[in-house]
């Protein structure tokens, strides 16, 4: 059982009753119909959508940057990344086609293709302007659609609050998960999903987009550029995905939008989940809104935010003690850093609960961030761990509990990827006339200004990196908001992706107004 003091946090990210991807019914499609291809071949999926399995080397370290020299690729070597690409408004030889857009919802282990279809849409609607945009979403190598996936043995968690004795067991219980996820071996993709194979993964999508388009278009096509370049828009961790690209391959960079910034940096060396200076004030923050607009959490006889808290936190405390069995927590109600087993729909004729099939997030988050920060972590032991917990306690009360738990599962990993992405992060100013190695314009981050997960400080240090790089900040409380962004963040965004011009450094939108969410019959009950 997950922490409980996780859904009040996720729930404080949550806040905005959206993220930066925007929820709606889950995609159900079948990928083993479409067979994995070393080209761009689509297939007519999801209402209007086009689906492909485009074919990648499991270990880009064998092959160079060049497509051309990928050799022979079968299901021994390679990778199969799910694709879900929704088509512009325009025609690709209109005058008036921007290009496409990519996007990742984050995780790691995050899953763009249950969500394809709304949240390809949602871009495309607030995109589109003076330029029309093709848009697509994409899983990480190992990832939900992509095959092969990252595939461990999962194991119960207790807590850490019950002291040193216990956090001893946890520890013992989360580093086994991690060398659980190291049995498959130095040549299964346990060894090769690392962020900078997904980056790499990301410019071969670039390629092959456009290779598809100019050999389906012919002369009717002119590229915007003689290299390809991505666009693209992130969240959370798929900020640092974006964070490698451009530090990887500047003068592959047209556009890039990220929202929710995560410190890439502190991510690398292993302390990315210890940045908490904002999670209890954005809790504050939900309490305060909760109250002024009777959100789900109120009732009529609340005077004050502290009722409401007080309410919270002895219904925490007491699932903590009492654990129950909750099988209906529902989308709406809470969204999290892991796999939470919903009920995402409801056949009212038949009264059958779809089946959703379980995606593994968890494990690849845990291979995905090993990977990354090997080599580079600090020695992990159980002193270790009890300073590491103690310290984030003192920070936020609320969210170590959960966060640090991802530094166990990595206390014994030893695999060392084999492509790998050396620092410094960071990329050369970027040059509007398109030099050959730098973006062709400044990087575009947003960020809330109580970010519970990934705090605006992260936004600021991550600025540093990219000259010219501009920091907007949503003036609300929540993670990788969009739905709550009002037209302050939606036309300075098309006007970023239209004609590469960031707004002044430091411009505050203000949120949408919050009108409180939905209650569900789970929290009515226990509070």
């Amino acid at each position: 059982m997950a922490p409980l003091h996780l859904l009040l946090v996720a729930l404080v990210a949550r806040h905005a009753q959206g993220t930066l991807f925007p929820g709606g019914q889950i995609d159900l499609f079948d990928w083993s119909t479409i067979k994995p291809s070393r080209d761009l071949v689509y297939t007519d999926c999801m209402d209007g959508m086009k689906c492909a399995r485009l074919l990648a080397p499991l270990d880009w370290s064998k092959h160079g940057d060049s497509p051309c020299g990928l050799g022979s690729l079968d299901t021994n070597n390679s990778v199969a990344i799910a694709i879900v690409t929704l088509p512009a408004s325009v025609p690709e030889s209109d005058e008036s086609f921007g290009g496409s857009v990519l996007w990742n919802p984050g995780g790691p282990g995050g899953m763009a293709t249950l969500r394809a279809k709304d949240t390809n849409r949602f871009y495309q609607d607030m995109l589109d302007g003076t330029k029309h945009y093709e848009i697509i979403g994409f899983d990480p190598r190992g990832v939900g659609a992509s095959t092969p996936q990252i595939k461990s043995k999962t194991a119960e968690s207790i807590s850490p609050r019950h002291g040193r004795a216990a956090l001893a067991t946890q520890f013992e219980q989360q580093a086994a998960i991690g060398e659980i996820c190291m049995e498959a071996g130095p040549d299964s993709i346990h060894a090769h999903s690392g962020t900078a194979s997904a980056a790499r993964d990301m410019l071969h999508i670039v390629d092959k987009v456009e290779e598809e388009r100019i050999s389906r278009l012919g002369s009717d096509y002119v590229p915007a550029y003689d290299k390809p370049r991505l666009q693209y828009m992130g969240a959370s961790y798929g900020t640092g995905l974006g964070s490698y690209f451009a530090s990887m391959f500047p003068g592959r960079v047209a556009r890039m939008l990220l929202s929710g910034i995560l410190d890439s940096e502190l991510h690398r060396y292993g302390k990315g989940f210890d940045i908490l200076p904002d999670t209890e004030a954005a809790i504050e923050y939900v309490y305060e809104h909760c109250f002024e607009t009777s959100c789900l959490f109120s009732n009529d006889s609340d005077t004050g935010p502290e009722d409401i808290k007080a309410r919270v936190q002895a219904a925490l405390d007491w699932l903590d003690g009492t654990p129950v069995l909750v099988a209906d927590i529902v989308a709406r109600d809470v969204s999290s850093q892991g796999t939470i087993f919903s009920s995402w729909d409801f056949d009212e004729e038949t009264g059958s609960w779809l089946d959703i099939p379980f995606t593994w997030s968890h494990d690849a988050a845990t291979v995905i961030s090993c990977l990354d920060m090997h080599a580079r972590k600090p020695e992990m032991d159980l002193d270790w761990a009890y300073e590491r917990y103690k310290a984030m306690e003192a920070e936020s009360p609320t969210a170590a509990e959960f966060r640090y738990l991802m530094h166990m599962r990595c206390a014994r990993w030893t695999i060392t990827p084999a492509y790998d992405f050396q620092e410094p992060f960071g990329a050369p100013p970027p040059e509007p006339d398109l030099a050959p190695d730098a973006p062709a314009a400044p990087l575009f981050l947003l960020n809330a200004r109580l970010d519970p997960t990934t705090p605006l400080v992260s936004a600021w240090t991550t600025s540093r990196l990219y000259p010219n790089s501009s920091v907007m900040i949503i003036e609300m409380a929540g993670h990788d908001n969009f739905e709550r962004a009002d037209d302050c963040v939606f036309d300075a965004a098309r006007a970023y992706f239209d004609d590469g011009v960031v707004p002044p450094n430091g411009t505050i939108c203000q949120p949408a107004p919050y009108t409180g969410g939905q209650q569900s019959d789970v929290f009515r009950a226990l509070l």
